[in-house]
């Protein structure tokens, strides 16, 4: 990763986008294309490092970081080692220019690095010195109706601006000042003319009639709002949008990048136009407003980012990416630009937003089991509050105690990779399908009946699944996957497989045959004798395709 792209206005947005494209291909997605190889060809007897060595990613000493969007391979990085368990990965970032020669020191530095286990998950050099990322806890004050950063009537523009947490952050600023509110939503919403009737005729919980009324409670709060229907990938979009404001308002005072796209995803099942969609918004987005609003005079730029940048999630390598990415836009442009850019990397909300709304979904409920730990809309309205009134470029917003789940992420970069599976003794036998490692709880509502194992060999896989998965029942034509399967899970059944049921299954078999009868049906045909063929006699070396 060395191309070194800067943040000036001479940049066009195809040149900006251009760059963006190169090194998302050179870093993350060949970081996601390494990890689905290796999980392809069944690695996880042979424990791997996989290390990504940049330029001008983080910001340490002051002024460094000129390519934030190298930053999504920390979203990889933290990922990846979640997903397979084999690998571990970590991000060390340098101080050379790229223009000269790598320098002795510098190549000894990364070799020196390269010996030591890995304990982080991202390290930077400067001037020779070793630094590493920290946090530092603080309480941020109550804000004075004198101290307010927002200007009385001032014009906000608000992407993400219908949906639950950009209508909350709206209502604060009709509240506080009584704004001139621009709400950008891809989404559409009736006109205006048709409001009442709308509310007459739909269910009182309509997600449009609540909108709707939103809208209505800030203006009888004294704003005035505008509400743009524009995809914030769409610069043509935008800059209607951003016009319509400036004609109908006259300027803008502030922005509030709220829009965004809820990851998820296994990395072996991720695709190139899967992730690219789910990080459009944060990436995309976040330049071509940088572009269309070069020439106003900010006050403030706030960038919703996510806690899953510190706290990495399984199923979540694209969405922890692309808000790594605004991490890493708002320090640079804190070093480049007067006005004020800050990242806050937000708990879930309750209620509203991205992270309620996967909470309430009983396929995706078993990654929010936290949920009671999520910030109640009054509590994210005054934690913004706060943030927008102080001078950091990035703030965590938690509702635990952040120092102890980083050091549970620490603790899992000191683990050194399992070593390979043993061979299983007739104990381990005897005892691998019937020792459960955690709670049971009953099977969930699934989009398909439950249906009985039908063999010995159906309901071996079953015991094992309900063990692990910490479900029951499982039928045999449950998913894997609906049921809340990962990487990490896939790899504790396909090592209890490989005692029990003597098969070679991969990883990777566990997604392609994500249900027990076809997991069953492929071992069964694995058995099958297979006469040699001269090709497969005669060619000895394996060849992953990257």
């Amino acid at each position: 990763m060395t191309a070194t792209p800067t943040l000036s206005g001479s940049q066009t947005l195809k040149d900006r986008l251009g760059t963006l494209e190169t090194i998302q291909d050179v870093g993350f997605y060949s970081l996601v294309f390494l990890a689905q190889a290796l999980g392809k060809h069944d690695t996880t007897s042979q424990p791997c490092q996989l290390t990504v060595i940049s330029n001008g990613m983080q910001e340490v000493i002051g002024g460094e970081l000129n390519a934030p969007e190298k930053a999504m391979v920390l979203g990889a990085v933290q990922i990846i080692p979640k997903e397979y368990p084999h690998i571990t990965c970590r991000s060390i970032d340098l101080d050379f220019d790229v223009d000269h020669p790598v320098t002795m020191p510098s190549a000894t530095t990364v070799l020196a690095e390269l010996r030591t286990p890995i304990t982080e998950p991202a390290i930077a050099y400067r001037g020779g010195y070793r630094w590493v990322r920290t946090f530092e806890q603080v309480t941020l004050p109550a804000v004075n109706p004198d101290q307010l950063r927002l200007k009385p009537q001032g014009v906000y523009l608000i992407t993400g601006g219908l949906g639950g947490i950009g209508l909350e952050i709206a209502t604060y600023l009709a509240e506080t000042v009584q704004a001139k509110l621009v709400l950008i939503s891809r989404s559409p919403i009736p006109p205006r003319a048709t409001w009442l009737q709308w509310l007459a005729e739909k269910d009182s919980d309509n997600p449009t009639s609540h909108k709707i009324r939103k809208v209505q409670e800030m203006e009888d709060l004294g704003a005035e709002v505008l509400i743009c229907c524009a995809d914030v990938t769409d610069y043509q979009g935008m800059e209607r949008a951003i016009a319509q404001a400036h004609t109908q308002f006259g300027g803008i005072h502030g922005v509030i990048h709220g829009a965004g796209v809820a990851g998820g995803g296994l990395i072996q099942l991720k695709t190139r136009a899967i992730a690219t969609e789910h990080m459009a918004c944060k990436l995309q987005g976040t330049l071509i407003l940088d572009v269309l609003l070069q020439d106003c005079e900010l006050d403030f730029v706030v960038l919703f980012s996510t806690l899953n940048t510190v706290q990495p999630a399984v199923g979540q390598v694209d969405y922890c990416a692309a808000n790594a990415f605004l991490d890493a836009f708002a320090w640079a442009q804190t070093a480049t630009r007067d006005s004020l850019t800050i990242s806050i990397n937000w708990n879930g909300w309750q209620k509203v937003g991205l992270a309620a709304a996967a909470a309430r979904n009983p396929r995706l409920a078993h990654n929010y089991r936290n949920f009671d730990d999520f910030l109640s809309p009054a509590e994210g309205v005054e934690a913004f509050a706060r943030i927008l009134h102080q001078p950091f470029p990035q703030v965590l917003v938690s509702t635990t105690d952040l120092q102890v789940k980083l050091q549970e992420t620490r603790s899992e970069f000191d683990n050194h990779p399992p070593d390979p599976t043993p061979t299983p003794t007739k104990a381990s036998l005897t005892t691998a399908a019937s020792t459960p490692t955690t709670t049971i709880h009953s099977r969930p509502n699934l989009s398909i009946p439950y249906i009985a194992p039908r063999n010995h060999d159906e309901q071996t896989v079953v015991e094992i699944w309900q063990n692990i998965l910490g479900i029951e029942p499982i039928g045999i034509n449950d998913s894997f996957l609906e049921l809340g399967g990962d990487s990490l899970i896939a790899t504790q059944i396909v090592t209890r497989l490989r005692e029990v049921m003597a098969s070679h299954l991969s990883v990777a078999s566990l997604f392609e045959t994500p249900t027990i009868a076809m997991l069953v049906a492929s071992v069964k045909e694995s058995r099958q004798p297979k006469s040699p063929t001269p090709d497969s006699q005669s060619n000895e070396r394996e060849e992953i395709e990257l």
